[in-house]
């Protein structure tokens, strides 16, 4: 089930318990352990945009990160919630992000996000992983870990 959140948005633990009951690959009681851990680690920075809620770690290397996206927004709103995040992690310092996903319905969204996007300055990279699912690898912006 999806909310459009130009309708009713919800708070973030509502996001992530209906993007985690949509994807039934773990049992929720698991993945909400996991993510109260997530949460508490350092280096991470959270957002949340309309139903999406983005979770970002950082990596020692400066402008890198890793994210997930938990997402309970019509798909649609869900590309919309992907550009004002991708914009915000940039200007809060990221050059360069990178996500794994299973699901390749996800593909689609990077084309229409980045289709919005500078591409002179930006862009992605898509590798499929040895357990079959997608690493997506993209650049933000212009470098700035060498300033």
């Amino acid at each position: 089930m999806l909310f459009n959140s130009k309708v009713k948005k919800l708070p973030s633990a509502n996001v992530i318990a209906v993007a985690l009951t949509n994807h039934k690959e773990t049992p929720l009681a698991d993945h909400l352990n996991r993510l109260k851990i997530e949460f508490s680690l350092p280096n991470t920075w959270k957002m949340q945009e309309g139903n999406t809620v983005f979770i970002v770690h950082r990596t020692p290397i400066p402008g890198f990160g890793y994210f997930k996206a938990f997402n309970a927004d019509t798909r649609r709103n869900f590309i919309e919630n992907c550009l004002v995040f991708l914009h915000a992690a940039y200007k809060v310092g990221f050059d360069h992000l990178v996500v794994q996903f299973n699901d390749p319905l996800t593909l689609p969204v990077f084309k229409h996000v980045f289709a919005k996007m500078d591409l002179k300055n930006s862009g992605y990279v898509v590798h499929k992983t040895t357990t079959g699912g997608f690493q997506v690898t993209m650049t933000l912006g212009p470098s700035r870990s060498k300033q």
